[in-house]
């Protein structure tokens, strides 16, 4: 066990840097947009263009990664990403911006893609469910201890700027200096996303709607908070709270959807989003402590919606298939994150910085009418036919292949075993390519 701990710790160490800077950045350029005095339509058009190069990214990196050698792949990657945070305070300009996100979106999910194929390689049976849950958490923690970061320098100026793309770079160090083995590329299925919609269109439609609630959040909540009054620290402690919610929330939620029918739970989770929406619409913003504990209700059940709608597909699947109708829900999800901001932004707009919980109820309250027709059209899944579920982020198909369940993670645990063992013997030997399944 410990052996698989030393395996994964360059990778986790490199993902807690790359996500302080990413987290801090997020907020950061909604913020900064503001300031310059552009409308929240403006801020829209930046961040879908983020969500156009992630979704891209998400696609077309894999085969360049396994191509060029992942050590390689990701100094690459983590230098455009670094290079495009340091471009933007030069001219803060809109087109200019939405091309720079756009290729820093498809940087970072290649980065994601890398990181998470090499702790799928390095774990192993036994410690596979622990590296995931140490993964996902420090996802969380990372980017909800950036938005701290905000605090030293404020919006204005470049020095925030150079600090997320100076922890972006530090990210470099603990990959570039390991001697583990990187991974080989796996064979895939063949599950199309007619099939995946065919099988389970809760999942598909989910997802889209988890993706357009998802995108706002990080890019125009924060300037929702600074047009109702907070300041940069309040801002920073507003998302703060938003991201806590979703990893407080997302393992009871989970874990009741495992004992009832997860429409049922999905539905539930979505009227609450309603509701808490209605709750900061008519509070207006009364009080800071308030506006905190709604976000964290917020936050915990907009991203919970993402990993039931996994789980909620993956009950009708078999392993063979489980990575691949990952790939499907995460094109649906940068689908909703792609088109979301740029429609929310329309909202705030025309109905001002309230307008934006109106956006969240009325997607929410859409996903609550389609999961109970469904659940008239369907029943729901046999209790003994349910897997477990698992607080997965919407980042790459790799990150499910860290869940035990999926064949694809039995293979890569020989593969782990085999590269421990040439490491070793003092061999540094690419491992041999997956077997076919």
């Amino acid at each position: 066990m410990p052996g698989a701990y030393g395996a994964i710790s360059p990778i986790v160490t490199a993902n807690l840097l790359f996500q302080l800077g990413n987290g801090l950045l997020t907020t950061l350029i909604g913020l900064r947009l503001d300031a310059e005095g552009y409308s929240p339509q403006v801020a829209g058009l930046v961040f879908s263009s983020y969500y156009a190069g992630l979704l891209l990214g998400t696609v077309m990196s894999r085969d360049l990664i396994f191509r060029v050698g992942h050590i390689r792949s990701f100094a690459v990657f983590a230098a455009i990403s670094a290079a495009t945070i340091l471009a933007q305070p030069l001219w803060v300009e809109t087109i200019f911006w939405s091309l720079l996100r756009a290729a820093a979106g498809f940087s970072i999910a290649a980065l994601f893609l890398i990181m998470e194929s090499w702790l799928n390689m390095s774990a192993t049976n036994e410690s596979r469910g622990r590296i995931f849950s140490i993964y996902m958490v420090s996802n969380y923690l990372a980017i909800a201890a950036g938005q701290l970061l905000l605090n030293l320098y404020g919006a204005g100026g470049f020095e925030t700027f150079s600090i997320a793309a100076m922890l972006v770079t530090l990210a470099l160090v603990p990959v570039s200096v390991t001697r583990r083995a990187a991974p080989a590329q796996e064979r895939r299925s063949g599950l199309r996303f007619r099939d995946l919609y065919r099988i389970s269109p809760v999942g598909i439609v989910g997802s889209l709607v988890a993706g357009a609630l998802t995108g706002p959040v990080y890019g125009l909540l924060p300037i929702f908070a600074r047009q109702v009054g907070l300041d940069v620290g309040e801002i920073s402690v507003l998302m703060m709270a938003v991201l806590f919610g979703g990893l407080v929330f997302a393992w009871p939620i989970g874990r009741y959807s495992d004992r009832v029918d997860r429409r049922r739970v999905l539905a539930i989770a979505c009227a609450l989003v309603v509701v808490i929406c209605v709750l900061i619409a008519v509070t207006t913003a009364s009080s800071l402590a308030a506006l905190l504990v709604q976000g964290a209700l917020l936050g915990g059940f907009i991203f919970a919606v993402y990993p039931i709608c996994v789980a909620h597909t993956n009950d009708f699947l078999t392993v063979d298939d489980a990575v691949a109708a990952s790939s499907g829900l995460l094109l649906a999800f940068g689908i909703g994150a792609m088109i979301g901001p740029g429609f929310a932004s329309i909202w705030m707009d025309l109905g001002g910085p309230y307008a934006l919980f109106l956006y969240f109820a009325v997607w929410s309250a859409g996903l609550v009418v389609f999961v109970l027709h469904r659940q008239r059209r369907r029943a729901q899944v046999e209790q003994e036919e349910k897997t477990v579920f698992v607080p997965i982020a919407a980042t790459t198909p790799a990150a499910l292949e860290l869940d035990p369940w999926t064949d694809a993670a039995e293979s890569s645990a020989r593969e782990a075993e085999e590269a421990e063992a040439n490491a070793d013997a003092g061999t540094e030997t690419e491992p041999e390519s997956v077997p076919s399944r």
